[in-house]
């Protein structure tokens, strides 16, 4: 059976004034009923105003960031109808727009630039052209994606009280490959005190300090719907800067070594050998980790009781590697198309060939 993940990506949450950022771009929206404020995440004080002529107040006021299709949805209901708009960014055309889709009348005003604009549904408005900002190119098929079994609501004010990593780290891991390149800046200060404390705990075995690192990266470097910031602004005494924080990092410099990091707890490879769950936290029993990108394949993983349950490899291109197995020894491994299956042992080479798959399970 195909190793698979029914959850979708879609937090969302209810307070006006919460914070999210546009997938695809360093464009970060606070969003209120009536009112829409950008702003870059590296020029924060540049920020843009859309208002909205909207009668207050709206039932269910609704902001959901859908990390499956990549865009900013926003929704709720006053006494004369419905609004519903969505914020996105168009790569093809290098352009953030204000997409309506449903408002009283199906027609809406808005306030921006200086300038009154009447939208009608289906209709959009661009906020932000080509050089403007930064903008990623990105494909759905190249994410990889990860469950840690929780399904419970996406209500992210909620989620953030719960402060349980296994909720928060399959978001997080969808939500930042939406995200621009950024420049690999590198600190022991700020949100990179937490990574640099987890790394340390991963290369010395003490896994059960891992969730405590992560705990503090999420609870001080970010706030609304998981927007990046430099600077724990609850001052909650860690991660402080100790002088000034260099010009040229921005509130995206430190998730490149989060994902590494966070990537490093499942799979860690080397130009020889492929290591599955080599530092898996006690917190994390089951989970499913899709589309893992090796050097030569792809890895679709699942694990049960805190050990490896299923694992499937797609070769990309001829080539041999090395499979560790922690806590398992051995297991079965059968090829696609082959009935036949043989004994496989952790730590042996595979010899595989290109556009084949492999299946290895009954790990023991």
């Amino acid at each position: 059976m195909k190793i698979q993940i029914a959850e979708r990506i879609r937090p969302f949450s209810h307070l006006p004034g919460d914070s999210v950022l546009i997938p695809r771009s360093s464009i970060a929206a606070k969003i209120f009923p009536c009112l829409i404020v950008l702003y870059p995440l590296d020029r924060p004080d540049e920020k843009v105003a859309v208002k909205l002529a909207v009668t207050g107040p709206l039932k269910n006021f609704t902001i959901q960031s859908d990390l499956e299709i990549g865009e900013v949805k926003v929704w709720g209901e006053s006494e004369g109808g419905f609004l519903r708009y969505t914020l996105s960014c168009e790569t093809f055309k290098d352009q953030i727009c204000l997409s309506l889709e449903k408002a009283v009348g199906d027609v809406l005003e808005l306030s921006f630039a200086e300038k009154k604009h009447l939208l009608n549904a289906k209709a959009r408005l661009t906020l932000f052209k080509k050089g403007e900002i930064p903008l990623k190119e990105y494909s759905k098929e190249g994410f990889e994606r990860l469950s840690l079994g929780s399904s419970r609501l996406q209500n992210w004010p909620m989620v953030v009280s719960r402060m349980q990593i296994e909720e928060i780290l399959p978001v997080f891991y969808r939500f930042a490959q939406w995200l621009p390149d950024a420049e690999d800046h590198s600190s022991n200060e700020g949100a990179w005190e937490p990574i640099h404390n987890c790394l340390k705990y991963t290369n010395e075995k003490k896994h059960e300090m891992i969730i405590p690192c992560l705990k503090q990266l999420f609870m001080g470097f970010f706030s609304g719907i998981l927007v990046p910031r430099l600077v724990d602004e609850q001052y909650q005494g860690f991660g402080v800067w100790k002088g000034n924080i260099p010009d040229s990092f921005t509130s995206l410099s430190f998730i490149p070594d989060a994902i590494r990091l966070i990537r490093s707890l499942f799979v860690v490879e080397s130009s020889e050998t492929v290591n599955l769950l080599p530092h898996l936290p006690p917190e994390f029993h089951a989970g499913r980790f899709l589309n893992i990108k090796t050097e030569g394949g792809v890895i679709q993983l699942e694990w049960t009781k805190k050990e490896i349950r299923r694992m499937e490899y797609k070769a990309l291109e001829d080539h041999n590697k090395i499979l560790v197995f922690n806590q398992k020894k051995k297991c079965r491994l059968r090829v696609a198309g082959n009935a036949e299956s043989v004994n496989f042992e952790s730590g042996q080479k595979v010899e595989f060939k290109k556009y084949q798959q492999y299946f290895f399970d009954n790990f023991l």
